[in-house]
């Protein structure tokens, strides 16, 4: 528990109504157990009334964090990969997702940003720039117009991308401009080039692995993230290897994951139903969060893997004999991310860009929303949802991605647990080991 959580939990404790008679601990066993709600007299009603009123309070406090900006800067794409959500919006035509930031847009998305957060100091200092593919070669000229009126402006910038042109922009990388780089490749070279296909070249495994080197001499940070599934989790250990064979771990600035390849419901059932005939399903094995974890452990256990940041909270608080900070959400979508397209549109979540449906407002001329999605997004915690109020991982969770939960059907009232408890026992305890080897 951070400071401002104990502040709302001393907000909510009431009058205590504990009696220590007839308990056979000592006092102090005793109220320690108090105080960390292991015992209580309310009924399991006021627990639930309890935790919906928290959650409201803390809920409050999320929406006073800083407003997190992300620039999409086109919805096309120089890849053509099987699993990617563009698919999903593809019925909008080619010519719909070569639109991209023009200056004027720029200026007014930057005016924008302060229009929905007008306190500087409440405006995070790091703009993500998403696509599509954001860094394509043909990108080159709005984006270093973007890197430069935002450096002015005080601002830095991260950037998720394939990395395929990423020779174009080398001189706009390092800790002062673009200092964050996400790239994708798919396990070894013989997978990688099966599944992140250029639209024109095809193979591209050789060329973003140059890229990377290249770029981690900039000073930029890299984290090579690889969607993983079924057929490919068995080369992650050959993959981890390679990086050390061309020097990349030399840089204190490269890391590497390994993270659950998830499609939309409709993408996996039909790999699914469509076993011998499926075009996808040549490319892609989907796997449950317990096989994924399971193949995990056999093939490549200290490869790291997604753990909703577990890991780090158990350790620094067993590190630094701290409290750890509860999480009422998954994410910023539900309070503070702001996403802001080239059709003037803006969305919270990174998952749901370019459907209508899940438009939060527009900034064109003034900033209008659309304050039914708003407050869907808004308002929606671990409070709201009841199978989260059942739940002991809930303040570690969030509740899950929201993003997956629409993907998968379900509803601002529903969660996606994605095996969290799985997810936790393994990295609370490695988070255990790393803490008791380093007493040692």
């Amino acid at each position: 528990m951070d400071i401002a959580s104990e502040k709302i939990m001393n907000c909510l404790q009431p009058e205590k109504r504990y009696s220590y008679d007839n308990i056979p601990l000592s006092k102090d066993v005793f109220d320690r157990l108090i105080a960390r709600g292991y015992f209580t007299d309310k009924s399991e009603q006021e627990e639930y009334e309890y935790l919906k009123n928290f959650t409201s309070l803390f809920n409050r406090y999320e929406k006073t964090k800083s407003k997190v900006f992300t620039l999409m800067i086109a919805y096309d794409c120089n890849f053509r990969c099987p699993y990617c959500y563009e698919g999903n919006i593809s019925g909008k035509g080619r010519q719909w997702s070569k639109k991209i930031f023009n200056k004027d847009m720029v200026d007014r998305a930057y005016q924008a940003m302060e229009e929905i957060e007008p306190n500087k100091n409440l405006r995070a200092k790091t703009i993500t720039l998403y696509g599509g593919e954001p860094l394509m070669a043909s990108n080159r000229e709005i984006i270093e117009y973007i890197v430069i009126k935002g450096k002015s402006l005080g601002y830095n910038f991260d950037a998720v991308t394939n990395g395929y042109d990423l020779e174009y922009f080398l001189d706009l990388l390092g800790p002062e401009s673009i200092k964050f780089l996400q790239i994708t490749i798919d396990g070894e070279k013989e997978y990688h080039d099966k599944r992140r296909i250029h639209y024109k070249d095809g193979k591209s495994f050789d060329k973003i692995i140059a890229n990377i080197g290249k770029a981690l001499k900039t000073g930029v940070s890299i984290s090579v993230r690889a969607n993983t599934d079924g057929r490919n989790i068995s080369s992650m250990r050959n993959l981890k290897n390679y990086f050390y064979e061309l020097g990349f771990y030399n840089y204190k600035t490269f890391s590497f994951y390994s993270a659950l390849l998830c499609g939309e419901k409709s993408d996996v059932d039909k790999v699914k139903k469509n076993t011998q005939t499926s075009e996808l399903n040549k490319k892609i094995e989907y796997l449950s969060r317990e096989e994924f974890l399971l193949k995990q452990e056999q093939n490549d256990s200290d490869i790291w893997g997604q753990d909703y940041g577990v890991f780090t909270k158990i350790y620094r608080a067993l590190k630094n004999s701290s409290k750890i900070q509860f999480h009422t959400i998954f994410c910023p979508s539900q309070t503070n991310s702001y996403i802001l397209d080239p059709y003037g549109e803006i969305y919270s979540c990174w998952d749901t860009v370019g459907k209508r449906e899940r438009c939060l407002g527009s900034y064109l001329d003034d900033i209008v929303w659309n304050e039914k999605e708003r407050s869907l997004w808004h308002n929606r915690n671990i409070g709201t949802v009841a199978d989260c109020a059942h739940c002991k991982y809930a303040l570690f969770c969030g509740g899950g991605c929201m993003g997956k939960v629409l993907a998968n059907g379900g509803s601002f009232e529903s969660n996606f647990c994605d095996s969290y408890s799985l997810i936790f026992e393994k990295y609370v305890i490695q988070a255990y080991k790393k803490y008791r080897a380093e007493m040692h």
